[in-house]
């Protein structure tokens, strides 16, 4: 028996699974999640990659992602909210649904421009019920078993493949390609990675700059003041006063 998961009245985690959010849009979605007492999850490059997301993504009330991993926020029963790195369409429900999977969750379905203050309300609306009727309409849409059965229907009235040595080669280019691809796409993860800790120590190193130029200041006025005429000639009044304190 399939069972989906009933989602918490009131929203308190969401999943971003994704490899390629970052920069700006990530720093808006962190600053949406604060602002609404929302936990996010990170899963992904360079963050948390991972092979194994169901447990995170079966805890979250909100899955953000774009293509699969929004198929798989609905197949666990949680609330599926189209937005990445390309843009995004917003909730998956019965209405937006044809239009979304059409384009594949891509988030070009519709003209939707999704800010800080789209988000922040659409992530504010946010109903469990949401995660009952995605996961609904994926049991609909995206049966294995029928999908299993269109497969066989389509290799069975296929020819049988042949060896050609340009077809191999094309396939070995295609492999090759499709490698570099991969490895291209985890360097500028971590070339990203390097940039954004660099960024993040040479914010501390300027902070903590200030606050010795602070000091440095506030250890001169003291020093000013102790050296002052004024000072000095202060100095019988606050040894009386702490005479009488004393006493």
């Amino acid at each position: 028996m399939v069972h989906a998961p009933a989602g918490r009245a009131r929203t308190r985690r969401s999943a971003r699974p994704s490899n390629y959010l970052h920069g700006a849009r990530l720093r808006i979605l962190k600053e949406v999640c604060g602002d609404l007492d929302l936990e996010l999850v990170q899963l992904g490059a360079p963050s948390t990659p991972t092979v194994e997301p169901e447990a995170a993504l079966a805890d979250a009330d909100i899955v953000v992602g774009y293509g699969r991993s929004v198929l798989e926020g609905m197949a666990m029963g949680r609330a599926a909210y189209v937005w990445d790195y390309v843009g995004g369409d917003g909730w998956v429900t019965p209405e937006s649904y044809p239009a979304l999977e059409a384009d594949g969750f891509s988030g070009a379905a519709t003209d939707a421009i999704i800010d800080a203050d789209r988000l922040r309300a659409d992530f504010a609306r946010y109903r469990p019920e949401l995660g009952a009727v995605g996961f609904d309409l994926i049991r609909t849409h995206h049966s294995a078993t029928e999908h299993a059965e269109a497969l066989v229907e389509l290799l069975g009235g296929a020819s049988a493949p042949t060896s050609e040595d340009v077809l191999e080669t094309l396939s070995r280019l295609v492999r090759a390609e499709c490698r570099a691809a991969i490895r291209a796409d985890r360097l500028e993860a971590e070339t990203r990675r390097l940039l954004e800790e660099r960024e993040a120590q040479r914010a501390r190193a300027d902070a903590a700059e200030a606050q010795r130029a602070r000091a440095d200041a506030a250890e001169a006025q003291l020093d000013t003041l102790l050296r002052s005429r004024s000072w000095r000639l202060a100095a019988p009044l606050r040894r009386a006063r702490a005479l009488l304190s004393r006493r």
